[in-house]
């Protein structure tokens, strides 16, 4: 893909972003999706090492809810985000001292400051150039540091095919919606420079809760907490189960000391 085509893929899925942000921000306020929303977040990031002390960053944030959900486990949240209402939405609801949001692209982010963890939920696939991606996210994290990203993946043909049909259907789906291979997403770690490379599934049950608001309330905002708990048992205790089945992977690097 050219250098004018990436543009034009970014710039729309950006329009589109900006034009869902309501709506998107909205999951969030949906007992239902939060719940399956917050167990993605803390079950991504359950394999590096959260404090109070440590600063992290994540890479399309959206209304940047994972600052309330990580509340404590970490000494100073930054989100970033090239939709520009998406941002206005997140200063909205976090105005924490130790909280901040900044309406930029990856690519536009210059700091010279350095974090401990850097995190993309869903966020890797939209990029144009992922191996690129990567390779920019490591020069904002220390020594010692960690990438942690949650991708889809292809693995499970039936949730292939329901991602399909969620194309089709869904207006609010952006057509940059794309399914990982694993072997993949691990390379690009690698090739980056990461070490201790690994992976692992994550979303069997819960998934669907976190990406579509279920209604009636009074019935899905039990049914999620269920279908949540049954998801972290089985990501916990039965990982090897997962492998072939998840709706998502983890991939978790370090840079070298």
């Amino acid at each position: 893909m050219d250098k004018n085509n990436n543009q034009i893929k970014a710039q729309k899925d950006q329009s589109l972003f900006n034009s869902i942000a309501e709506s998107y921000s909205k999951k969030d306020f949906s007992e239902s999706s939060r719940t399956a929303r917050k167990l993605r977040l803390k079950q991504t990031l359950a394999k590096v090492n959260l404090s109070n002390d440590i600063d992290i960053i994540e890479i399309g944030c959206g209304a940047g809810f994972a600052a309330t959900y990580l509340e404590g486990s970490y000494k100073n949240y930054t989100g970033i985000d090239y939709s520009e209402k998406l941002i206005k939405n997140a200063k909205y609801f976090n105005k924490k001292t130790n909280i901040s949001f900044i309406a930029k692209d990856l690519y536009q982010f210059g700091t010279k400051k350095k974090y401990d963890i850097l995190f993309m939920i869903g966020v890797l696939h939209h990029m144009v150039d992922m191996d690129h991606a990567i390779k920019v996210a490591c020069s904002f994290i220390k020594p010692g540091g960690y990438i942690v990203v949650n991708e889809p993946q292809k693995a499970n043909p039936l949730i292939h095919l329901l991602r399909i049909i969620r194309s089709k259907t869904d207006k609010s789906y952006s057509e940059d919606q794309e399914e990982l291979n694993i072997d993949h997403l691990i390379s690009l770690f690698k090739n980056a420079g990461l070490t201790n490379v690994k992976s692992f599934p994550q979303g069997l049950f819960s998934t669907p809760f976190a990406e579509v608001v279920l209604n009636p309330q009074f019935i899905f905002k039990y049914l999620s907490k269920i279908v949540c708990s049954i998801d972290k048992l089985i990501e916990d205790k039965f990982t090897i189960l997962l492998n072939k089945l998840s709706w998502n992977t983890i991939i978790i690097g370090q840079k070298e000391l």
